[in-house]
């Protein structure tokens, strides 16, 4: 049994303190969950293969292992074809995935397939005036957005460069204790029907309001783009 005499303290108040340290619960520590970033650096690459099956080919596949808790697939331009799995799945099971949506995988490369050959990005005094013309572009349509939705969001910072396989993004970034967006447009919006070069314009500057693409975002979009699901679905034909 602890008595006071086994406790070498002043006064008694300090013996009732040493006690309570003694038999509080431990506390917990909460774990701290990995960001993105360090989520996709622990990531290991190696190809694999889908047996043929059911009249289709064999088929060649990169599996990317990361930190995500997810299973994801993605058929590039190029036709490659991505499967990116947690570290903690075997590659049997995530080559079974892949099996189970062998039928998807075929039909984003018909779709990949049938698509016509992109127009060559201009070099020179035209890029530079595409640049531009995409720049004020989103500039013009920026007041439009605050005012449509009541709300007094900075203007971004603007990037128009060439992107292999998007459109446009936007992220958020930290820059001496300031945090502003930037939001990167493709050159090639400049080959697309303004309405759809518009829709992307108005999709990334929704994303300053809300960086998912929940319902709440969609509704912040339709308010700006009234049809805008129509305008998504001819774009992903693209």
């Amino acid at each position: 049994m602890l008595t006071a005499r086994h406790l070498s303290f002043s006064s008694p108040g300090e013996i009732m303190r040493k006690l309570a340290d003694m038999f509080a619960a431990p506390k917990k520590t909460r774990r701290k969950s990995a960001s993105p970033k360090s989520r996709r650096r622990n990531k290991l690459v190696c190809r694999i293969e889908l047996p043929s099956e059911a009249g289709l080919p064999a088929l060649s596949l990169t599996l990317e292992k990361d930190g995500f808790s997810t299973v994801r697939l993605k058929v590039r331009a190029n036709g490659d074809v991505i499967l990116r799995a947690p570290h903690f799945l075997s590659d049997a099971e995530a080559l079974n995935f892949a099996r189970k949506k062998r039928d998807w995988i075929e039909r984003k490369k018909a779709e990949i397939s049938a698509r016509p050959a992109p127009v060559p990005l201009p070099d020179g005094a035209l890029r530079q005036k595409w640049k531009k013309a995409l720049t004020q572009r989103l500039e013009e349509l920026h007041p439009f957005v605050c005012h449509t939705l009541g709300d007094a969001e900075p203007l971004p910072d603007i990037v128009v460069r060439e992107l292999k396989s998007r459109w446009g993004s936007c992220a958020r970034r930290h820059h001496g204790g300031t945090a502003f967006c930037r939001i990167t447009l493709s050159l090639r919006l400049m080959t697309l029907p303004p309405a759809l070069a518009d829709y992307v314009i108005l999709h990334e500057l929704c994303h300053m309001r809300r960086m998912d693409h929940s319902q709440a975002f969609h509704a912040l979009l339709e308010r700006v783009c009234p049809g805008h699901r129509e305008l998504e679905r001819t774009l992903r034909k693209l």
